[in-house]
């Protein structure tokens, strides 16, 4: 049963992996190998990957399909898991491809009275203790443990050997690292970071980063509060307090990647040619300028360069 309480506009839709003999996943990276493996032990086939880098993979039996930026990208019928681990681009791909969602589940993973939303896997030797409710499109990776009646909110992601104890709220998009432990009745805000083997003790404030034995901020990358300078300019500038910060977040989606930061940004820039950006890092970039400024730069159709993202955020602030 989904979690209302911590599901936040996403389509309703999941479905019962035991109703059907196969789930369709989106993205073909480390994580999937890992899910790919916990859909054969629930005795369940990958009926294919679709990712954007199709022709460039190799899987053993399992048809590598065309992305959301391909032309002959086909939504898929049938239950489908978001094999990314990025958050913020799990989440975006997750609200674009709708479902039916399915949920993966390793059989030695040990769960006692809980609910766990639809999109969400759970890895080997996970423990999730009783009245605790996970939200949609989670990960509770290898080994973790969460102790009873913790709320864990969408796209959230459990690293292998975190430990949760009672009554822990986890805000939606956050990340614990491997091996953290957040003690009793704390509440850990939305789009946070705690930091490899953390002992947190005190609460998290939303888009804060914690690290180290007590988890001190060291960190807080509030993207919904920054307002953009006001200014005046025709839309075929681009204003520079607008193009500094749009320069910021699409390095943080490149780092985030392991690819190389560009020093700047013209208007003509191809999103997929210059900036090498497939549609797991487009997913993130719509995230984040979301965030920042409050537009959906996807919403009337792909967006292929920089120029026609920033026309779209200057037409805002008119």
């Amino acid at each position: 049963m989904r979690n209302t309480d911590s599901i936040t506009n996403l389509p309703d839709q999941e479905c019962n992996p035991r109703e059907v003999q196969g789930i369709w996943l989106y993205g073909a990276g480390g994580h999937n190998s890992v899910v790919i493996s916990i859909i054969r032990k629930m005795g369940l086939e990958p009926l294919g990957v679709f990712d954007d880098r199709h022709e460039e993979l190799k899987a053993a039996g399992i048809p590598i399909l065309p992305g959301i930026l391909d032309p002959e990208f086909r939504r898929p019928s049938g239950p489908l898991i978001v094999t990314v681990g990025n958050n913020l681009a799990r989440k975006a791909l997750a609200t674009d491809l709708q479902g039916p969602f399915a949920t993966a589940i390793h059989p030695s993973a040990l769960i006692t009275e809980s609910t766990i939303g639809p999109g969400s896997v759970v890895m080997q030797g996970a423990i999730v203790q009783t009245r605790t409710r996970i939200g949609g499109h989670a990960i509770i990776n290898t080994a973790a443990s969460i102790d009873h009646e913790n709320l864990i909110d969408d796209f959230v992601h459990i690293s292998p050997n975190a430990t949760l104890s009672g009554n822990v709220h986890v805000g939606e998009g956050s990340w614990v690292g491997a091996g953290a432990t957040v003690i009793q009745g704390i509440r850990i805000g939305k789009w946070a970071m705690v930091g490899a083997g953390a002992v947190v003790i005190r609460d998290v404030p939303d888009f804060a980063t914690v690290v180290g034995n007590p988890a001190r901020v060291i960190k807080i990358t509030n993207l919904e509060s920054r307002v953009l300078d006001d200014y005046e300019s025709s839309l075929l500038s681009m204003p520079p307090r607008l193009k500094s910060n749009l320069l910021l977040i699409v390095n943080q989606v490149l780092n985030n990647s392991g690819k190389e930061p560009v020093r700047d940004l013209g208007r003509e820039s191809s999103l997929q040619r210059d900036l090498g950006f497939d549609s797991v890092e487009l997913a993130e970039l719509t995230v984040r300028i979301e965030a920042e400024f409050g537009v959906d730069i996807f919403a009337d159709g792909i967006v292929r360069t920089v120029g026609e993202i920033v026309d779209k955020l200057v037409k805002k602030d008119e």
